[in-house]
């Protein structure tokens, strides 16, 4: 809404809602999308151009109500493999590799402390079922250790081979310093792509059952 504005104040020439898309480096398709539910309340107009601008006075338009409008669409569809490769910035990586790296961190690390071989998975998943069946691969092998295969480990030499040379932690700064933060992060990442493209997720669906 801020970039519509700006160019309507400025009397600039309208968005396209292509060079928009281009502009914010988010698929044309979720855009418009999000246009059309901005659209539905009244929050912006769009010409036959396919040029937008704002539905009506800048000044009575309020970021609760923007961020109403799209999070009580229930209707609303969206292009599960335009999900699966949406990213919040153009430097980070999309939704699937998001999950990938998730279980790679988590079945890397037990294995690790456990010497056990780390098990291999492709990187091939193309659908939102392919991706959870990954994941629920993942918990079923972390689900496969006795607790006596990673008791003992806390000073443990781990070492991680990188392209700059290899890292060492002991066991316990290996889990609680780099694995957890990492699972962490890439499983925020994922749950941040599905709430921002209005997927009906909350806090109680990220932290589970308590």
């Amino acid at each position: 809404m801020y970039l519509l504005g700006e160019r309507f104040v400025a009397g600039r020439p309208r968005w396209k809602v292509s060079d928009l898309a281009d502009h914010m480096d988010v698929p044309a398709s979720v855009l418009d999308g999000e246009l059309s539910l901005l659209e539905r309340r009244g929050l912006v107009l769009t010409a036959e151009d396919d040029t937008v601008a704002p539905g009506r006075d800048l000044g009575s338009i309020t970021l609760a109500e923007i961020l109403d409008a799209i999070r009580h669409e229930t209707e609303r569809k969206i292009d599960p493999t335009v999900l699966l490769n949406y990213r919040l910035a153009p430097d980070m990586f999309a939704l699937t590799r998001q999950a990938q790296i998730a279980t790679d961190m988590a079945k890397g690390c037990v294995s690790r402390l456990a010497g056990a071989e780390i098990p291999s998975y492709e990187d091939k998943e193309a659908t939102f079922g392919e991706l959870v069946a990954r994941v629920e691969k993942c918990i079923a092998y972390l689900e496969s250790f006795r607790p006596e295969q990673v008791d003992g480990t806390e000073n443990k030499t781990i070492v991680l081979k990188r392209p700059t040379g290899d890292v060492s932690y002991p066991g316990l700064q290996y889990l609680l310093e780099y694995v957890t933060p990492n699972v962490y992060f890439h499983c925020t990442a994922t749950y941040s792509i599905l709430r921002h493209c209005g997927v009906g997720i909350g806090k109680k669906d990220f932290i589970g059952a308590l």
